[in-house]
């Protein structure tokens, strides 16, 4: 897994960041906040689940809370 925080900081707003080894985990930026996002598909259906703030949320945190929701998709909840 890869986080750049530099690249974290610079991001203008409507841009996002991918986490290398983490599918489906980003970093979207807004005006005023970074906001770490799990997106998954169900069927055809694009879904997304926000998972705290950066920096108050760490990459490690963000990424433990994106292997927990993804291996609970995985299992069927």
């Amino acid at each position: 897994m890869f986080f750049d925080a530099r690249k974290a900081k610079q991001l203008a707003p409507g841009e996002h960041l991918l986490v290398d080894g983490c599918q489906g985990l980003r970093l979207v930026a807004t005006g005023s906040t970074r906001t770490w996002v799990y997106r998954y598909k169900v069927g055809d259906k694009m879904k997304q689940a926000r998972l705290g703030h950066w920096p108050a949320v760490p990459v490690q945190a963000a990424a433990a809370q994106w292997q927990a929701m993804r291996d609970a998709r995985e299992a069927g909840q």
